[in-house]
C-alpha cells in the first residue's frame, strides 16, 4: 500500500525475510485480538445470543433462574480473561495450520475458497458439538456460526493482500486471486509458484 505514494526502495533478502516476520506477527495479533473479542461478544451472557447459548449448556444449577450478571460471574470464574486471550491465539494458530494443510502454502487462493472452507469447517464443528451436548441444537449452531465466522475473518486478515489489488488497475472482486502471507517469496521469485 505504501508503493503508491512512495519511491521504491531497494531491500536486501535478510530484510525481506523480517518485513515477513513482522508482518506475520503484526497480523497474529490483529487476529487474536478479533478472534478474543468474536468470543466475547459471541458468548458472554449480557447479549440475547450469549444467553440462550449459557441456558442450553449442561449444568447442575437451573439457570433458568438466574440472571445474566450471575451468569457472566460464573463464567469468569471458569475462565480467566488470559485464559481467553491464550485460547484465542491458539485459534489463530489452529488457523495456520488449516491453511497449512490445505494448500495456502503453496499457492495463491481466492477470497471465494477461504468462504467456502470456513463454511464447511464451521458446518464440521456444528456436528460435533451438537453429538457432544446430545442434538441441543441452538448450541450447535451458536458455535458452527463462530467456528465459521472465526475462520473466514481470521483467514482474511491472515492471508488478504491489497497491494497487488492497489497497484494494478483491476477492480477488486471476490474471485481475484489474493496472495497468500504463506506463499514463500523466494519460491515466487525462483519460479516454483506463479
Amino acid at each position: 500500500m505504501f508503493s503508491l505514494f512512495l519511491p521504491p526502495e531497494q531491500i536486501s533478502n535478510s530484510e525481506k525475510k523480517v518485513r515477513k516476520v513482522v508482518n506475520f506477527l503484526f497480523r497474529f495479533s490483529a487476529a487474536s485480538f478479533f478472534s478474543y473479542h468474536c468470543f466475547e461478544f459471541l458468548f458472554s451472557p449480557l447479549w440475547m445470543h450469549g444467553f440462550v447459548w449459557s441456558l442450553n449448556q449442561e449444568d447442575d444449577e437451573n439457570m433458568g433462574q438466574k440472571g445474566p450478571g450471575f451468569l457472566v460471574a460464573m463464567q469468569n470464574a471458569e475462565c480467566s480473561i488470559l485464559e481467553k486471550f491464550i485460547f484465542s491465539m491458539f485459534v489463530v494458530l489452529m488457523d495456520c495450520v488449516l491453511f497449512w494443510m490445505t494448500g495456502f502454502r503453496r499457492k495463491p487462493q481466492s477470497v471465494y475458497q477461504l468462504l467456502r472452507l470456513s463454511v464447511l469447517f464451521g458446518f464440521v464443528c456444528g456436528i460435533i458439538r451438537c453429538l457432544q451436548v446430545k442434538q441441543r441444537l441452538y448450541s450447535a449452531l451458536h458455535e458452527g456460526f463462530y467456528a465459521y465466522f472465526l475462520t473466514f475473518c481470521n483467514s482474511v486478515i491472515l492471508t488478504l493482500q491489497t497491494e497487488d489489488f492497489l497497484a494494478s488497475k483491476k477492480p477488486v472482486t471476490l474471485t481475484n486471486e489474493t496472495e497468500s502471507n504463506f506463499v514463500d517469496e523466494n519460491e515466487k521469485e525462483s519460479g516454483k509458484i506463479k
